[in-house]
């Protein structure tokens, strides 16, 4: 994830980034658990070991298990 410095909302409330993904965070953990999912990893990007650098601020892995439908 890239966060701006401050979130950009249609209200008249200023949040950084940071503290509007930690607020987006509270649902979509909700949502994420909902369908079947979980988050297995979330922090602070602090760089990277293999492969050419990048510029993230912080990172998240969510495992989804897919449900196949037949009849």
């Amino acid at each position: 994830m890239k966060f701006r410095e401050t979130a950009a909302y249609n209200t008249n409330e200023t949040f950084s980034g940071i503290e509007a993904m930690l607020r987006y965070q509270k649902v979509a953990n909700k949502k994420v658990i909902a369908v079947g999912g979980e988050f297995l990893a979330t922090g602070l990007f602090s760089g990277i070991l293999i492969g050419e650098a990048e510029d993230w601020d912080a990172i998240g892995v969510v495992r989804h298990r897919m449900a196949i439908l037949c009849e």
